[in-house]
Formats: C-alpha cells, sequence, structure tokens
C-alpha cells in the first residue's frame, strides 16, 4: 500500500491566525521570517506554510486602510535558516552577534520543540545539530565580513528585505 501524498498549504482561513496574532502585537513582535529556498519549493514543509500564511496576512493588512496604517510601514525581514547563508551582497542588515549573544540564540534554538534534539532533515552528509549548524554559519558569515575590511565580531545573523 503505496503511503498517501500529503500537501500543506494555506487554506481557506488558514492565514487568519497569524494576522490576528499580527494585530494583537503589531508594535512589540519580531518582524522576520524564515524563507529558506530549499523548503519553500517544497509544498509539504510547514515552514513553508507558516511563511505562506504570514506574508498572505500582511499583504491583506497592508490592502485594508481602516485598521492597518502600520502595516503599510512594516518591514519584513527576512532571514535564512541553519543550513544556509544570504550572499554578502543580498544582506540588507547585518546584526552582529557577541560571544554572550550566541550562547543566548543557543538557547532558544533549544527552546523550540523542533530543535532540541538532531535536525529532523539533517541531510545526507551534514551530522551537525541545528544549533551547530546556525552557529557555524553565523561564525563563516562574521569571518567574512572580517576579510572584507570591516568589523569583527563573534558571529554575524543576515537578513534580507520582503520585497512583497
Amino acid at each position: 500500500m503505496a503511503a498517501s501524498k500529503r500537501v500543506y498549504k494555506v487554506e481557506d482561513d488558514g492565514w487568519r491566525i497569524p494576522e490576528a496574532l499580527w494585530l494583537r502585537f503589531a508594535p512589540l513582535i519580531p518582524k522576520y521570517v524564515s524563507p529558506d529556498p530549499l523548503r519553500r519549493g517544497r509544498p509539504r514543509a510547514d515552514d513553508r506554510v507558516c511563511l505562506d500564511a504570514i506574508l498572505k496576512s500582511i499583504e491583506r493588512l497592508r490592502a485594508d486602510p481602516t485598521e492597518s496604517a502600520w502595516a503599510r510601514d512594516c518591514i519584513v525581514w527576512l532571514y535564512r535558516g541553519a543550513w544556509q547563508e544570504w550572499e554578502p551582497e543580498e544582506i540588507e542588515m547585518a546584526v552582529p552577534l557577541s560571544p554572550d549573544e550566541v550562547v543566548r540564540k543557543r538557547m532558544a534554538i533549544f527552546k523550540h520543540e523542533s530543535q532540541k534534539d538532531r535536525a529532523l532533515f539533517p541531510g545526507p552528509t551534514d551530522p551537525r545539530e541545528f544549533w551547530q549548524r546556525a552557529e557555524d554559519r553565523n561564525r563563516a558569515t562574521a569571518k567574512l565580513y572580517d576579510m572584507l575590511g570591516l568589523a569583527e565580531y563573534e558571529a554575524i545573523e543576515g537578513f534580507v528585505r520582503w520585497k512583497g
């Protein structure tokens, strides 16, 4: 018996939950999401569904002139997951991380239920845990910035502005 394929997508009112959260916490929440291109191309990826719901809700809020003036001014910063970083010429905001902030980020990753142990889809050739990949990626970005003659930091998280 063949396994059925489940396709995840934002249907019907699936965007209402993130929209309600945006309306409730608009000035308080960080406005960045992860559009990992490796997963965005996979219709079954749960993070793709989340990203689609968030972007759909922002687009709807921007189109509503009665309740969402903040949404038109909202900047959404995109970051990449643990496996991939933006190219240096793509990065529009580089956030330096101190050694203590690297540890705080690691602790935040540990609090995320799906990242506590081994990565669910680690790839065939990379045995590192999720937090190790994230730290290595952030340190590599910092080293690249240092090699380009910019300030030296423990790690750097790169962001790109969503153009939607």
